[in-house]
């Protein structure tokens, strides 16, 4: 309650009494606690907020800004009050705030990315919402602003911009090197072509001519009794067999190139025989034991011609390379085929081949040191005609003891027995 006396004058003026008129303010006291609670409640909200508050008057002039803002742009709250919003932004800035100011003052809010100085002057980019204050009049009194530090984003964005950048040159440049890498492809491709074709017409058209010189000298050794003309022409056929055996697989090389595969169903033990039936003879093979143990558990399907070019290339080079002095001389094949693949191991105790040689005897043209017999070609089309034939080759060897090339052979059995085109 309030006291409100109200005295009682006589007719000369004089205090006879007094009239105490009690207010009751009860009401009015609770809004007032009301008031300052939510004053309360609401500053703290103010001050713990996670975006600056900026408050300026009709002059501009800062009237209110909370922690948070301080933060932001590194002042202090007594250092901004009453400072010219102006004051935080480089010349730039200001004439594009100067134009916004405008736009407030007739009402407009807005939301804009927008560019502060720090108080150490480093660039400060926010995130910022504005909205004008007016009076009951309707007159401009000055503005209310969220602001929020996305500098760091604005950073990144600006980094992954460039990033961007360069990886969509980075792209167009690849997509040049593709372009210009696919045309020489083609030429590539276009050139291996005409080369094959080349190669397969020489090589042809050479063996020919041989087979008649093959020819002549089986007569001069017929009609001839000189023995130093019999050796000469000895000597003449073996360089001429030389050379039909390297243009062979010259051929064989350029067809395994131009040729997809033509599988069809192979027996094995026979054509394993037929090659050894077609060597048994010569002279190079006398006194080698020959063995064949393969276990045809499916009938397995491949490239009948390039299955007998790795063959005999194989053969070829176990007789060519066994030597005369080592007793009980063999050449072995054993292996076993299923419905998936062929495993198949050619075995010979001849002179062998040095570890360290092993990942080099199937590249083009290498031969072992102190070989002056082969071209250094057969092994390499073996490697190549097996790649073709979906199959792999290894090797188990050492010098003096023998030699193992272990093949696996895919079985292009049900669905996979199609013509499969040449690359």
């Amino acid at each position: 309650m309030v006291p409100h006396p109200v005295p009682f004058l006589n007719s000369s003026g004089r205090v006879t009494g007094a009239v105490n008129v009690l207010i009751d303010i009860t009401e009015s006291k609770k809004a007032e606690k009301i008031l300052r609670e939510n004053e309360k409640k609401y500053r703290q909200i103010v001050e713990t907020a996670q975006e600056g508050i900026w408050v300026i008057d009709e002059n501009n002039k800062t009237t209110f800004v909370n922690n948070k803002l301080c933060e932001i742009l590194g002042y202090t709250q007594e250092e901004m009050l009453g400072e010219d919003i102006y004051f935080f932004m480089d010349e730039d800035t200001r004439k594009i705030a100067e134009q916004l100011m405008q736009k407030k003052i007739k009402g407009y809010t807005n939301q804009i990315q927008f560019k502060y100085t720090s108080k150490c002057g480093k660039d400060v980019w926010t995130h910022l919402s504005t909205n004008p204050l007016f009076d009951d009049a309707g007159n401009y009194k000055g503005g209310l602003a969220m602001v929020t530090d996305i500098t760091e984003r604005k950073n990144t964005d600006e980094k992954l911009g460039d990033l961007i950048k360069e990886l969509a040159h980075q792209n167009e440049e690849n997509e040049r090197k593709a372009a210009e890498l696919c045309y020489s492809n083609k030429e590539l491709v276009k050139t291996n072509k005409e080369l094959d074709s080349f190669v397969y017409s020489v090589s042809h058209d050479l063996r020919s001519p041989l087979t008649s010189i093959l020819g002549l000298v089986s007569c001069i050794e017929e009609d001839s009794k000189e023995p130093d003309t019999l050796e000469q022409v000895k000597m003449i056929r073996t360089s001429i067999n030389r050379l039909d055996g390297f243009i062979k697989n010259i051929l064989n090389y350029s067809q395994n190139n131009r040729i997809g595969l033509e599988t069809q169903n192979i027996p094995l033990n026979k054509t394993l025989h037929d090659i050894v039936d077609s060597v048994r003879n010569i002279k190079e093979a006398n006194g080698i034991s020959f063995e064949i143990a393969i276990d045809e558990q499916h009938p397995f399907y491949s490239d009948w011609q390039r299955f007998n070019t790795v063959l005999e290339n194989l053969v070829s080079n176990a007789i060519k390379y066994h030597t005369n002095e080592v007793s009980g001389r063999y050449l072995k094949f054993t292996g076993t085929s299923n419905k998936d693949e062929l495993n198949l191991s050619i075995s010979d105790n001849g002179m062998g081949i040095d570890p360290k040689f092993h990942n080099k005897i199937f590249e083009m043209f290498y031969r072992l040191p102190g070989n002056t017999v082969g071209s250094g070609i057969g092994l390499y089309i073996v490697k190549e005609t097996l790649d073709k034939m979906q199959g792999t080759i290894k090797i188990e060897s050492e010098k003096g003891i023998g030699t193992t090339f272990n093949i696996s052979l895919k079985n292009l059995k049900d669905d996979d027995r199609s013509t499969i085109p040449s690359i």
